[in-house]
Formats: structure tokens, C-alpha cells, sequence
């Protein structure tokens, strides 16, 4: 059963994340921020996802921060 999670990891960038519905902790999709954010201050944080069971390939997902598209290239799995 597959699902999505938001994260910021220790650099302060954003990642988006959609999951397969079969393996476990297997990627369908992975967008990471082009920029950092700033620490210790608020953000608003939007991930857009699409998704196709059929074809894992049109999965998408769009990043925005702060009301800006901050994308680096989308990973398929």
C-alpha cells in the first residue's frame, strides 16, 4: 500500500516522496528542493502529486516553497 511523505533532511532541503504499493520503501517518485531553506524560520511547503498505477513513468510530483516552484529533477523508481 503505497503512500507520500514530505521531509527536510539535514541540509535544509525539501524532499517529496511517493511510494510504491508494493515494495516496501521502494520509491514510484522523488523530487528534491533546488534550494535550501532557511532554518528556524516558517515555510510553506506544497508538494502536488500525480500519480498513475499503470504507468509508474507519469508519476509526478511539483515542489513549492513559499509560494515559488522549487524543483531539482524528478527520480522514478
Amino acid at each position: 500500500n503505497g503512500g507520500w511523505g514530505v521531509a527536510v533532511d539535514s541540509f535544509y532541503n525539501i524532499s517529496a516522496d511517493l511510494m510504491t504499493s508494493g515494495a516496501c520503501g521502494a520509491y514510484a517518485a522523488r523530487r528534491s528542493s533546488l534550494t535550501t531553506i532557511t532554518p528556524n524560520e516558517w515555510h510553506h511547503i506544497v508538494a502536488v502529486m500525480k500519480t498513475d498505477t499503470s504507468v509508474g513513468a507519469n508519476n509526478n510530483i511539483t515542489l513549492y516553497i513559499d509560494g515559488v516552484l522549487n524543483q531539482d529533477t524528478l527520480t522514478t523508481g
